[in-house]
């Protein structure tokens, strides 16, 4: 159990130093936005296919972020 634990610390901080590519800087703008905002998940816009959208439009199922 220890060491599963400590392989997925690892992973993870090894995943924390890489830069946001692609779809993971919406993930990420996700993810504050509930930091923030826990009671308006979607309540932002991102920017997306050259423009910006609201975050219900854009394709993400609800409970990833």
């Amino acid at each position: 159990m220890v060491s599963l634990f400590g392989v997925a610390t690892l992973l993870t901080l090894l995943n924390r130093v890489k830069p946001l590519y692609i779809d993971a800087a919406a993930y990420y703008r996700y993810a504050a936005q509930i930091a923030e905002h826990p009671l308006d998940p979607y309540g932002f816009e991102v920017y997306w296919s050259q423009r910006p959208q609201p975050a219900m439009e854009v394709l993400v199922p609800p409970l990833l972020p």
